[in-house]
Order: C-alpha cells, then sequence, then structure tokens
C-alpha cells in the first residue's frame, strides 16, 4: 500500500504545476477584465456627467428666454461664435438685443469652449461644464433649436456628442 501513495505522489506533482498555471493565467485574466470594466464604468459616469450638465444649461438658457420673450429674435448664435461682450445685465438695465446677447455669453462661457475667452472673464465665469463645450442657436419657425455638443472627456477624442431640444415661447407651448 505505501508504494502505491508514493506512485500516485509523483504523477500528481505535475498536475499541480499545470492547475497553478492554469489558476493564474484565469486569475490574471479576470483582474484584467475587471480594470477593463472599471475604466469603462468610469468613461462612462464621465459621460453621463456631461449629457446631465449640457441638459441642465439648455434648461437655464430657456428659463433667460421666457424672462426676455421681446428678445426671442436676437436668440441666434453658432458653433465657434465666442460670446460678444456687451456689459453686466445684471447691474444695469438693457434693451431685449442686449439682453439676448448677455444671456447667450453667459450660456456659451458655462459650456466650456470658450472658458477662457475674455469676455467670460468679465462676467465671472468659475466653472467649466463641458469640455471642449458649445453651444448653436437657430430659429426655426416660432422654434429655436438649441445644441450644445462637446468633446467625451475619456477616449473616443475624435467624436462629439450632443444634446438638442426644441424651443418653443410660452404662448404656443402645448
Amino acid at each position: 500500500m505505501p508504494h502505491l501513495i508514493k506512485s500516485n505522489i509523483r504523477t500528481q506533482s505535475g498536475y499541480s504545476l499545470i492547475e497553478l498555471l492554469v489558476a493564474v493565467a484565469l486569475t490574471t485574466i479576470g483582474v484584467v477584465g475587471g480594470f477593463y470594466l472599471q475604466n469603462r464604468s468610469s468613461a462612462y459616469e464621465h459621460n453621463l456627467a456631461a449629457s446631465v450638465q449640457a441638459e441642465l444649461s439648455i434648461r437655464n438658457l430657456t428659463r433667460m428666454m421666457d424672462a426676455n420673450p421681446a428678445g426671442l429674435s436676437a436668440y441666434s448664435t453658432d458653433f465657434g461664435s465666442p460670446p460678444v461682450g456687451v456689459g453686466d445685465c445684471w447691474r444695469q438695465a438693457c434693451n431685449p438685443q442686449r439682453l439676448a446677447d448677455f444671456h447667450i455669453a453667459q450660456w456659451k462661457c458655462q459650456l466650456g469652449a470658450w472658458f477662457e475667452h475674455a469676455v467670460c472673464r468679465q462676467h465671472g465665469a468659475r466653472l467649466a461644464h463641458l469640455p471642449q463645450g458649445d453651444g448653436q442657436l437657430q430659429r426655426r419657425g416660432e422654434a429655436t433649436a438649441i445644441v450644445v455638443r462637446w468633446r467625451p472627456s475619456h477616449g473616443q477624442a475624435q467624436s462629439w456628442h450632443q444634446s438638442e431640444h426644441q424651443y418653443i415661447p410660452f404662448p404656443y407651448r402645448q
């Protein structure tokens, strides 16, 4: 009986090494997979936060537009257009056109692409919400199309993400 046990131990020793190598390989694959999932989760979290910031900036702009119904036709800007300095409509009375330009400047400064612009520093912009964020307003009949776009902060460096809404002045909403 002791002879049988020794022989069994000798044949088992080779299998133990192979089992150890397989276990190490599977553990390595699992750890690398976990790191990959954590990285992707972080990227999705950042993109989700940027989407929420875009939605909030659009909502904020529509509230400003609601407060200036006489200047609705003046709310127009394009991607790549810098914010226009019109003074401080918080401290002095502005006509509807200047108030619209003031609102657009505030909005563009918050989006991010123009954060370092002189007008944004004048307005006291302290926080850029979106990486390379920029906005566009286009009139479409009674409605205004509001589009915010930004580059994701993690991965996909060549693509743009965007959020688009139609703004319809208060008397026409349903």
